[in-house]
């Protein structure tokens, strides 16, 4: 293990990174390393913007790709090498936004037809018309329900 890489790793464990963060940290900047054929540390903006560049256009890499090598970076010029530069901050690619996909009419009549038990039915409508998370569904229960006439509510929990 290089000295850098050694560096590195110990300010991630000293911040208190994950694990997996620290392996895909590291990983990132070895890629890059690799891609340039020289230390990280002397690397400039430019190069790691025209890196990020070659990933997104000829390597066609995610954003979340893109991101991890801004971060990594960003982590080595600030905590590790102590450069405060403000052209060694690289930027954050956007993740786009994808919208939900709507059920039809039809296609609700049909999930909620297919229930044989009137308690799963009951069940996919209390969560289709309240539109809870997954984890937030799944921590429901009975007692979190109010159903009085002239109110329907439900107390979501560490939602």
């Amino acid at each position: 293990m290089t000295p850098l890489r050694q560096q590195m790793v110990d300010a991630m464990q000293v911040r208190g990174l994950a694990v997996r963060t620290q392996q895909t940290y590291v990983d990132a900047l070895a890629r890059m390393a690799k891609y340039y054929g020289r230390s990280p540390a002397q690397l400039d903006a430019a190069q790691i913007e025209a890196y990020m560049l070659h990933l997104s256009k000829d390597l066609r890499r995610s954003f979340s790709t893109i991101n991890q090598v801004s971060s990594a970076s960003r982590f080595l010029f600030r905590h590790v090498l102590g450069r405060e530069d403000r052209g060694m901050q690289p930027p954050v690619a956007r993740t786009p936004q994808r919208q939900p996909e709507l059920l039809g009419r039809e296609q609700i009549a049909q999930l909620l037809g297919a229930c044989r038990r009137p308690m799963s039915r009951m069940l996919l409508q209390v969560l289709y018309a309240s539109g809870p998370a997954l984890s937030e569904a799944l921590a429901l229960r009975v007692c979190d329900v109010d159903s009085a006439r002239d109110r329907m509510c439900l107390r979501i929990v560490q939602g």
